[in-house]
């Protein structure tokens, strides 16, 4: 009965850890269209049907990725921000931590010298 118990237990610690947070290993490249470019845009300047109701959307004339503000980037992802939902639950702390720097990239102001997009 004991061993049974044990078991079940095992089990259920088992199941308890695999449904944990994600395991951070998908790169901003493949996660930024699956989460974000519904509303944000492939190219990130918003979708036109909704950019003129938000013009929060346009991660290209965002105050917030211009300032090269990435907490509050990081936590408007994770946390949500008015319409915008959070993603914490289904995105790792590394997962939002690269989109925000590949959200604040979209921004003209942030560019590296010689780089591309």
């Amino acid at each position: 009965m004991r061993r049974a118990g044990l078991a079940l237990l095992g089990l259920a610690l088992g199941a308890a850890l695999a449904c944990g947070p994600p395991s951070g290993h998908r790169s901003p490249e493949e996660l930024y269209p699956k989460y974000c470019a519904k509303c944000h845009g492939a190219d990130g300047r918003g979708n036109p049907l909704q950019v003129g109701l938000n013009p929060n959307l346009d991660l290209t004339h965002s105050k917030l990725t211009g300032r090269l503000a990435h907490l509050a980037v990081y936590n408007r992802i994770a946390q949500g921000y008015g319409p915008m939902p959070g993603f914490s639950h289904r995105l790792s702390a590394d997962e939002i931590n690269h989109l925000a720097d590949y959200s604040m990239q979209f921004n003209p102001q942030n560019a590296k010298p010689g780089a591309t997009r």
